[in-house]
């Protein structure tokens, strides 16, 4: 079985959109947070996001999740393809939107357009029906960790047979409710989609070992096989217990902290460090990266190389 790799990488970010502009920034040490008045806080946002600067196909009505996984797939050189997409809130400005009207007693209002892009899965549906594509596409939805499993979970799929090719990653949006939600987040908030294009042809950069599970023994064993020289990329979560617990099992070997660039990205998170390892296996900044995404109940890593 040949080895699955990564083809292409399409970040919609707060630094920057399109894997080259992502990685400029990046590597330039520039910072998408800064102040919302819609939030009343620092946030890291996709400013100036306009969907039909990548669909030509007019939209009568879209959640920005929605939206920010179009541009994403959009992004990726093959769109005909499988799909595993990870979220961790989905589309909850529609579902608000949606669920208001119900709750305040006025259902007959409630619009019923709004409610079919309410779903997390809605993402999926749309991206198939824009593309054209027939393949099998899944939501996943476990956290923060969300996109990162979705990118374990394809590999997977190529490695059984399933797929040739398959697009992977996480998407997630900022709204009043998951704002209002993740309040006790002690750091800023972002948002953001990625979709990498995976396969066992043509790949730049390696998929070398993957985990997934509860945090703790499971992941510390692969950790401790990893050659001392391995570095990783985290995005601190904000929850003390959480961050806590990555920092001290892995101490000075994190070499880049994507959230003070970009605010936590929530199921985004994971896969915004993958575009991340991509860019600097690129520039040979090492020969093997390694990606954490963690939550309180699961944490996921990925090893790349070249």
């Amino acid at each position: 079985m040949k080895p699955v790799g990564i083809i292409a990488c399409a970040p919609v970010s707060p630094i920057g959109v399109g894997q080259e502009e992502f990685a400029g920034a990046l590597l330039a040490d520039h910072r998408g947070i800064a102040w919302s008045d819609r939030f009343n806080h620092e946030v890291g946002e996709v400013r100036g996001f306009d969907l039909s600067q990548y669909l030509s196909t007019v939209k009568t009505y879209i959640d920005r999740t929605s939206a920010l996984a179009l541009a994403a797939m959009s992004l990726l050189p093959t769109r005909k393809v499988a799909l595993s997409l990870g979220t961790q809130w989905g589309c909850m400005e529609s579902l608000e939107t949606f669920a208001g009207k119900v709750l305040s007693g006025n259902p007959k209002f409630a619009p019923p357009l709004v409610f079919t892009h309410s779903y997390a899965n809605a993402p999926n549906s749309l991206i198939a029906i824009e593309f054209g594509s027939r393949e099998f596409n899944i939501c996943l939805s476990c956290g923060s960790t969300s996109g990162l499993v979705a990118l374990i979970y394809a590999a997977q799929q190529l490695e059984l047979g399933r797929c040739e090719l398959i697009a992977a990653g996480g998407v997630d949006s900022l709204s009043r409710p998951i704002f209002e939600q993740e309040s006790g987040r002690t750091v800023p908030l972002g948002e953001g989609a990625v979709l990498a294009l995976l396969g066992t042809e043509a790949a730049e950069v390696e998929l070398l070992d993957s985990y997934t599970g509860s945090p703790g023994a499971g992941f510390l064993d692969v950790v401790g096989q990893l050659d001392k020289s391995t570095l990783f990329i985290y995005s601190s979560t904000g929850l003390q217990e959480v961050d806590d617990m990555v920092q001290r099992e892995l101490g000075s070997r994190i070499a880049l902290d994507l959230t003070p660039r970009m605010g936590f990205t929530l199921g985004a998170s994971g896969m915004m460090g993958v575009s991340a390892a991509v860019a600097l296996l690129r520039q040979r900044k090492a020969k093997t990266i390694g990606v954490v995404s963690a939550d309180e109940r699961r944490m996921a890593a990925v090893l790349l190389g070249m």
